[in-house]
């Protein structure tokens, strides 16, 4: 039987296979909080840990998107408004160890630095085929000029990750509700770090993006960009997300 929760911040917990239903930019998206201890390939699985390359092709398996760094704020900030719910305590864990990988990547190139998103894995990672589809208007890519750079909340690079000037306000809120329970010793700020400078690359590079904090011990969100065999290496958990709803608000079951 199917059990719905009320949340507040205009969210609710579907107790099926548990999915948390998020609002985000006009559209309703269902995440599941879970991490299945499973082989590859059995059962509904939406919550991995691991490195980057098994957890997006375990959420392909499974006919689901991969969540862009905007919907993974979207996750937060709803999670921080419902701190009591056992789901919403479990993303921000999460997001303390070992983060959110994301399916928002950065191509650098000789001439532009590209930041798009590849829900479905099937992005092209070549300087003239994203350039082709920006010039087309695909608003999965957005380019940066080279040199732009900043304090991180008017950086636009975090704009080109978040995708929409209007999720700038999101991040405002996911840091003001961990500020709030914070003394202004505490108080936490978001960051942009690369395990390698993407400004000055020899050839095209390709960055995966990991968005994580020690919170609630340090004093920062960390957007980590990193390239090369780190990416092979290094642990991230990242739940598939599904699209409930295109346009509307969460209502009912």
């Amino acid at each position: 039987m199917t059990q719905v929760k009320r949340l507040k911040g205009n969210g609710k917990i579907v107790e099926r296979r548990t999915e948390i239903y998020v609002s985000h930019l006009g559209k309703v998206l269902a995440f599941n909080p879970n991490t299945v201890d499973m082989e590859p390939y059995v059962g509904y699985m939406l919550g991995y840990s691991h490195n980057f390359n098994s957890v997006m092709h375990r959420i392909d398996h499974n006919g689901l998107s991969r969540p862009t760094t905007a919907q993974i704020f979207s996750l937060l900030n709803l999670a921080l408004e419902n701190t009591e719910n056992e789901h919403c305590r479990f993303i921000l864990h999460k997001l303390e160890e070992p983060g959110f990988w994301t399916a928002t990547e950065t191509l650098t190139g000789k001439d532009h630095i590209f930041v798009y998103d590849n829900i479905d894995g099937k992005m092209p990672r070549e300087e003239s085929e994203l350039l082709k589809r920006y010039k087309e208007g695909d608003k999965a890519v957005r380019i940066v000029k080279k040199g732009c750079y900043g304090p991180a909340l008017t950086n636009p690079y975090l704009l080109a990750q978040l995708g929409e000037r209007q999720m700038i306000d999101v991040v405002k809120n996911v840091l003001n509700k961990i500020n709030s329970q914070k003394v202004a010793s505490e108080r936490v700020e978001i960051n942009l770090r690369y395990v390698y400078d993407p400004r000055n690359p020899d050839s095209d590079c390709t960055y995966l993006n990991l968005c994580h904090s020690n919170y609630p011990n340090e004093c920062k969100i960390e957007l980590l960009f990193a390239a090369g065999y780190w990416n092979a290496f290094a642990e991230g958990y990242c739940p598939g997300v599904r699209t409930v709803k295109k346009r509307g608000i969460i209502n009912g079951t």
